[in-house]
């Protein structure tokens, strides 16, 4: 069953995250929501520290830039072109 990820998301590769309240996305780091919710490929909820390696993802900033929802997606959701 296909999830039904966000249009204005944004696609790119996340290094694991080291904890410190920001996340690397693109090479780029942006700061890490208090409320930020992480969905593995089942779409079930996960902790950010549980990622060990970088993986695809389609992520949402807030109003003030935070990272507050980042999905990671299967092969077939990654093939999908969307802004980087």
């Amino acid at each position: 069953m296909a999830r039904a990820l966000p249009e204005q998301a944004k696609q790119g590769v996340l290094q694991p995250p080291t904890g410190d309240g920001f996340l690397t996305i693109n090479g780029q780091q942006w700061p890490l929501a208090p409320t930020a919710q992480f969905r593995n490929r089942q779409n079930l909820l996960v902790l950010p520290i549980q990622i060990q390696d970088p993986v695809e993802v389609v992520y949402l900033p807030d109003t003030s830039g935070a990272i507050y929802r980042v999905w990671m997606l299967t092969p077939s959701e990654a093939s999908v072109s969307r802004p980087r």
